[in-house]
């Protein structure tokens, strides 16, 4: 039995808009030592779930089916750029999206399911997400602050999510490669 890194989440296709504006982060922080995230891996994480065996993995299928088939299609809103970690040394550029109540309330429900089967989920407040960029260094720090700043309230795409995906995170040294373990459409 064979135990795998595991998360939920929701992929992001980047629309015109958002890719524009990557472009223009990526021009105004060259100087910068990042690692952009491919936009093909773009997501938002419901749950981070980690090391989880085979009989774990089949009863999050199991509850995610019985989730999923009541949840309805919804909008989420991309909403400006952002990052996580202190002001001196953040950590990864991330794109904000809207809080949602429908999504909300799936993730809660989803976090006490995950609990009751031993795994960690997420159970402190949910921040919808999308890393665009790990940061190993900030060489300018007024200059990435600057920039942040321009891009912090820029309104970017609404995407129609209809789909939440059960994925295997396998660690590779080019970074981490992202393959569905199940794939669970919403109710039309």
């Amino acid at each position: 039995m064979m135990n795998k890194r595991t998360f939920i989440a929701i992929q992001i296709k980047p629309e015109k808009w958002l890719l524009n504006v990557i472009s223009d982060l990526k021009s105004a922080l060259k100087q910068e030592s990042f690692k952009w995230v491919d936009e093909s891996m773009f997501h938002v994480t419901l749950h981070f779930i980690g090391e989880t065996n085979d009989k774990q993995v089949n009863q999050v299928i199991e509850f995610l089916l019985s989730k999923t088939n009541k949840l309805p299609v919804f909008e989420m809103n991309l909403l400006g750029v952002d990052y996580f970690g202190p002001g001196n040394q953040p950590k990864v550029l991330v794109v904000k999206a809207k809080a949602n109540s429908v999504l909300n309330h799936f993730v809660n429900e989803t976090a006490i399911e995950l609990a009751k089967i031993g795994l960690p989920g997420n159970l402190k407040s949910f921040s919808p997400h999308v890393t665009i960029a790990r940061i190993k260094t900030v060489f300018n720090p007024s200059g990435f602050h600057g920039t942040v700043e321009r891009f912090k309230e820029s309104g970017f795409q609404n995407s129609l999510i209809n789909e939440i995906i059960f994925y295997e995170s396998i660690l590779q040294p080019t970074g981490a490669v992202y393959i569905p373990i199940q794939i669970f459409k919403l109710k039309q």
